[in-house]
């Protein structure tokens, strides 16, 4: 195995989750007569550049085909969060309808209509049909493709350069990552600013955010490895910002290397120290993490079963690609936990991939009344709790495993 970023063999494990799965890929009734195939889940890291990744065994055009489900429009916290990022945007770099946008993975177009509202039009590039079409149906501008260097040629030819180039959440999910920034850069105006936002991978390890960790997320970044990436592109990072979205997130701002158009902000440099105070640069840094994800799975598997030899019973909320790695991991099937709640139309009435939890609505989940929920998306529990309050009226639980075993 050879780093995906600069090709360095000086490649270490971190955790091996075994064999699950792609997360997103979820079941019909019909599918659950079929064999599954499972690949190894396991990530690593590399000492030249300090890039964490997972070993490919996938490509991205098998993980994100026509059956894709993710829709960003179903979390009220995104949706607020991206109308945050609009209105700052915008007012930051005086942007106006002389400017030319593009966003990489626009999914449903949930940044699409934030631009549209504020008079912008904001082309995306979304390969996945669900999510292209569901954006399409809004009146939004969407070529569906995958995001690279070949394609970005021939779209500068057509629409010509950006000023403003988002990718949100995006960057972890792409294979070769310098195909990917050099297409960025062919893309982006000679004063133009790209966005790139991503989950930390400090949180992850500090914060034991192991099911973040599955197939379709082939890198885990952080300001060392950005800008390493960024430097071998001809990029230049100038400017990051922290978020609490999908458990702590960074946004890194780049431009053109040697352009020195923006100043670099002293957040940069923060960021860098706080990152190497934190053991980033340090191989026992990751060898704690897998300890750690082995006491989650041991804690939350020990509640589990004591209440279930109580009669207890147990359903949980959130089919989301995080929650089905923690199923997997912790061996989990439907005799254990009945059934999973989502707000999604287009996941109830599936599966989920190698644990075959049926998905189903909320109405469902009043009708059966469970003692516990588990709430697989941690990072959404403000809101997933409020959205469920009425439990309480049941006198039924919550439950995360992640960072650490709470019971509310």
């Amino acid at each position: 195995m050879i780093c995906r970023s600069c090709k360095s063999k000086k490649i270490h494990i971190i955790v091996d989750l075994g064999h699950t799965p792609p997360s997103n890929a979820f079941l019909n009734k019909r599918d659950l007569r079929n064999n599954e195939i499972f690949y190894p889940l396991k990530i690593f890291v590399c000492s030249n550049c300090w890039l964490v990744q997972t070993l490919d065994v996938l490509d991205n055009k098998s993980l994100f085909n026509n059956n894709y489900p993710y829709l960003s429009s179903y979390s009220d916290t995104l949706l607020s969060h991206v109308q945050d990022y609009t209105n700052k945007i915008i007012k930051r770099f005086k942007f106006n309808n002389s400017n030319s946008f593009l966003e990489i993975a626009s999914n449903d177009g949930y940044l699409q209509d934030r631009f549209a509202a504020s008079g912008l039009e904001l082309l995306g590039i979304e390969p996945t049909s669900l999510a292209a079409n569901v954006a399409k149906s809004k009146g939004h501008k969407v070529i569906k493709k995958f995001f690279g260097l070949e394609f970005s040629k021939d779209l500068v030819k057509k629409k010509g350069k950006f000023d403003l180039i988002i990718a949100n959440n995006v960057f972890a999910h792409v294979p070769d990552i310098n195909d990917f920034m050099l297409g960025i850069k062919v893309c982006l105006s000679k004063n133009g600013v790209v966005t790139i936002e991503n989950p930390s991978v400090i949180n992850l390890v500090e914060k034991n955010q192991f099911d973040t960790i599955y197939h379709e997320h082939f890198s885990y970044l952080s300001l060392t490895s950005v800008e390493f990436i960024a430097k071998n592109n001809m990029l230049d990072v100038f400017d990051v910002e922290e978020s609490f979205i999908h458990g702590g997130s960074i946004r890194y701002y780049l431009q053109h290397k040697n352009t020195q158009w923006y100043k670099k902000s002293e957040r940069v440099k923060k960021l860098r120290e706080f990152e190497f105070s934190k053991g980033s640069k340090d191989i026992k840094t990751y060898a704690g993490f897998r300890e750690n994800c082995k006491k989650i799975k041991v804690d939350f598997l020990k509640f589990l079963y004591l209440k279930i030899s109580k009669g207890k019973k147990f359903a949980a909320y959130g089919a989301a690609a995080k929650g089905n790695t923690f199923l997997n991991y912790c061996g989990l099937k439907k005799d254990i936990i009945q059934f999973i709640v989502d707000r999604n139309p287009k996941k109830i009435g599936l599966y989920t991939p190698g644990s075959h939890i049926p998905i189903v609505d909320e109405d469902y989940l009043i009708k059966m009344k469970p003692d516990y929920v588990i709430i697989l998306p941690w990072n959404l529990k403000s809101e997933i709790k409020e959205q469920l309050k009425y439990v309480r009226n049941w006198k039924a639980k919550f439950i995360c495993a992640i960072p650490r075993l709470e019971i509310f």
